[in-house]
């Protein structure tokens, strides 16, 4: 089975250009303090602090992820103040951080109003918000076609997920921060060049979803003869406090 903090780690080094030249244009070297909400495995946390000199920061309401965060900076040597916290019941201080960052977080979230009253009332006056992928599940593109868009959106969906949180995320945002910058970090995966890949996510869907609601024999069909292709937007905004 899979390891989905393997997954987690291996999806960021996707987009590591990507966040790269957004810590350039939110000029990271500049700032003083910063917060990751969801910190999980620690991997961002510790790319950032091994290129700049912030105050690092991280929650999660999660204990064994933020011992394993923990330990995972710690090894190397990277300093970081790591609590098991949810945003809506933090202890943080008004106007007390310069940079706040997510990634794939909001996607469990449901009072995202709530979360992002927090996250203004703790940013800095013009602090920076920088949400590096939601995805949108429903806007799923895959050929051929194997029932697999329907069936992960239906398992996220009964799961408390909101599938198509990606799309809807500007419309809670709009009244509190200035959008500086949006993207969309996706790229087409076809075997040719992601084989490896669509393979270990295959063996994924299997293991974490219902399997005769999708196709899953087609699927190795068309990556083995590279007649395969997914498309998963995932959406990404670069925001600053109002």
């Amino acid at each position: 089975m899979i390891n989905w903090e393997d997954k987690f780690n291996e999806q960021l080094t996707w987009t590591a250009e990507l966040r790269d030249s957004l810590y350039e244009k939110a000029e990271f070297s500049h700032k003083k303090n910063l917060l990751e909400l969801g910190c999980r495995t620690g991997e961002l946390l510790k790319e950032i602090g091994i290129k700049y000199n912030l105050k690092l920061f991280g929650i999660d309401n999660n204990k064994n992820k933020i011992e394993y965060a923990s330990a995972n900076l710690k090894k190397n040597l990277i300093d970081a103040k790591l609590e098991t916290m949810d945003i809506l019941n933090n202890n943080f201080e008004d106007n007390f951080f310069d940079v706040v960052i997510t990634y794939c977080y909001f996607l469990w979230e449901m009072d995202l109003n709530y979360i992002l009253a927090e996250i203004h009332r703790i940013l800095k006056h013009n602090g920076v918000f920088l949400i590096f992928g939601e995805p949108d599940f429903g806007g799923i593109i895959e050929y051929p076609d194997t029932g697999l868009k329907k069936e992960l959106y239906n398992s996220l969906k009964n799961s408390g997920a909101d599938p198509e949180i990606g799309r809807k995320i500007p419309q809670y945002f709009l009244n509190k921060f200035r959008l500086v910058e949006h993207f969309c970090s996706s790229f087409p995966w076809i075997p040719s060049i992601n084989r490896a890949s669509l393979v270990n996510d295959l063996e994924l869907y299997i293991n974490n979803l219902n399997t005769k609601k999708f196709n899953s024999v087609l699927i190795i069909q068309s990556i083995e003869s590279d007649k395969y292709f997914l498309f998963i937007p995932i959406f990404g905004y670069y925001l600053k406090k109002i």
